[in-house]
């Protein structure tokens, strides 16, 4: 396949995005031989075939749009996605939530009966 053969696209479906690779191709062969009287060429097999793929891939959320590429290369296409920086992680010391629970109620006092 060549690169006009193939197409890369990006889809935004359902909040996600999702990149469409697909491609088509048409070949046609055919065996002639020239007649020995006049030259009249004559088509001994004549064959067609047809080829299409189709693929698709959700991009994680850190993919940035703008920086994909695709290139074609002795039949080989690669497609390069770039990721947005994140932020170095922190780490943080664990936070202690208090826990509210109304006082437990005073028992009764059987000595003071």
């Amino acid at each position: 396949m060549q690169g006009e053969d193939v197409k890369v696209e990006l889809h935004s479906e359902g909040g996600q995005r999702v990149l469409v690779v697909s491609g088509e191709k048409n070949h046609q062969t055919e065996h002639t031989k020239k007649s020995k009287k006049g030259g009249e060429v004559k088509v001994w097999r004549q064959e067609r075939t047809h080829t299409s793929f189709s693929r698709a891939f959700t991009l994680p959320q850190d993919a940035k749009d703008d920086g994909i590429t695709a290139r074609m290369e002795h039949g080989v296409l690669t497609v390069e996605i770039p990721k947005a920086e994140r932020p170095a992680a922190t780490k943080h010391a664990p936070k202690r939530i208090r826990v509210d629970a109304p006082a437990p109620a005073a028992a009764p006092n059987p000595a003071a009966d």
